[in-house]
């Protein structure tokens, strides 16, 4: 076969016409492909970035709330971690917390409201007296033999207030309060009813106060509502 001008012309003629589908067809998936990528990167971008926002939101409304509490309120607030209490200022920032216990002075007493997140605003909070109060209450720690008196109620403050929690964050905060007792994530808490009925719930429960009485459910960790 003579390698002509024209033989070599004719074979790359051959050749394209035969590659060029194929060459189109790759081009085509890689096209797609880099498309799909594309939109998959923006979609977890954004995801990325809406936790973020929702992360920075919910820490500064601590914030702000605290900031607007303390110019539109007298009575006192308290926001706590772990069981213990957080210091305050009017220029309080980026401040987190795992309960917040809000005052309001009524009649001859404070009735304390908490809350597991910053309240939706100052003029939402409502301070509605549980009417069915417990005769008694009491922690039992493991490996101590006297159970802890908890006062939930005297002469001068109560948080028997319809949307109270009972839980481990709330008992955290008394058992450090009223007996200097830190670090608690395992205990039984016994109570006596105003009907004298005797009743008791671990850790892994909560009691909630109702207005005309109380429920006693599974406790979430970092479940911030009660939901009746």
């Amino acid at each position: 076969m003579v390698c002509t001008k024209e033989a070599i012309n004719e074979f790359s003629e051959g050749m394209g016409g035969r590659l060029y589908p194929f060459v189109q067809t790759i081009g085509a998936v890689f096209f797609e492909c880099a498309i799909s990528v594309g939109f998959v990167g923006i979609w977890i971008f954004s995801c990325l970035e809406i936790l973020v926002k929702k992360s920075i939101s919910r820490i500064n409304s601590h914030g702000y709330f605290v900031t607007e509490y303390m110019r539109n309120s007298e009575s006192n607030l308290k926001l706590l971690q772990g069981g213990r209490e957080i210091p305050l200022s009017s220029t309080i920032q980026g401040i987190s917390c795992d309960l917040i216990i809000v005052s309001s002075y009524m009649g001859t007493k404070h009735y304390r409201r908490t809350f597991y997140d910053t309240p939706a605003s100052y003029d939402d909070m409502a301070f509605d007296e549980c009417m069915h109060q417990f005769i008694s209450v009491s922690v039992k720690l493991p490996h101590i033999d006297l159970p802890y008196k908890l006062l939930l109620s005297g002469p001068d403050e109560t948080y028997y207030v319809a949307g109270n929690r009972v839980n481990q964050e709330f008992i955290k905060y008394l058992l450090h309060s009223l007996h200097g007792i830190e670090n608690v994530d395992n205990y039984n808490l016994h109570y006596m009813d105003a009907n004298v009925n005797v009743g008791e719930i671990t850790h892994n429960e909560e009691i909630v106060f109702l207005e005309n009485g109380y429920v006693i459910r599974p406790y979430v960790k970092g479940e911030k509502f009660a939901a009746m």
